[in-house]
């Protein structure tokens, strides 16, 4: 038996958080959770990339950490916002620092961890972590352009981005409309 194609456009099932409830899970969050909220909303990291961050590669000083393995094994340079720069910094003045940045060992843990801070920000459900990953997209595609959002990720084509100029119009209209 053949299901009959799901009309939804791909793009439309994987939402990312709004600005509201990334602010909710981080009221919520303890040290280690803000952390992980802010390697996904700010930095754009993937799941797979902030569980693999070890403290090696991150640079304060300079806002960055290094990606030695993202997708397709490469490696990147991301730029750090101030805010969780602050939120790595709290953490060292927390704990002995060595190894990796957060203690989860797996994707499914870290997604579990978000997946419960959801829960008690009241979210009715958790979008998971690659939704921090588009808010972040969204977010820096609607304040500097595709072309900014495409490098922020580390994407190799614009092609991929095209995604975060639907989500930022979406969000556009529904602000304008929100207006009248």
């Amino acid at each position: 038996m053949v299901l009959p194609r799901d009309p939804t456009a791909a793009w439309d099932k994987r939402q990312p958080y709004t600005e509201e409830e990334v602010g909710r899970l981080l009221q919520v969050a303890d040290p280690t959770d803000r952390v992980l909220v802010l390697l996904g909303a700010h930095a754009g990291l993937r799941a797979s990339e902030m569980v693999a961050l070890a403290w090696g590669y991150v640079d304060l000083d300079a806002a960055t950490v290094r990606v030695e393995r993202g997708k397709g094994g490469k490696a990147g340079v991301v730029h750090l916002s101030g805010t969780t720069v602050e939120a790595l910094q709290a953490i060292i003045a927390s704990r002995s620092v060595r190894g990796f940045v957060l203690p989860f060992r797996s994707t499914q843990r870290a997604y579990s961890r978000i997946q419960r801070l959801a829960e008690r920000a009241g979210l009715k459900r958790g979008k998971g972590l690659h939704a921090l990953r588009h808010y972040c997209g969204t977010r820096v595609a609607s304040e500097q352009g595709l072309e900014a959002a495409q490098q922020h990720l580390r994407h190799s084509n614009l092609s991929t981005t095209q995604t975060y100029a639907k989500w930022r119009e979406r969000i556009r209209i529904k602000e304008m409309v929100a207006q009248w």
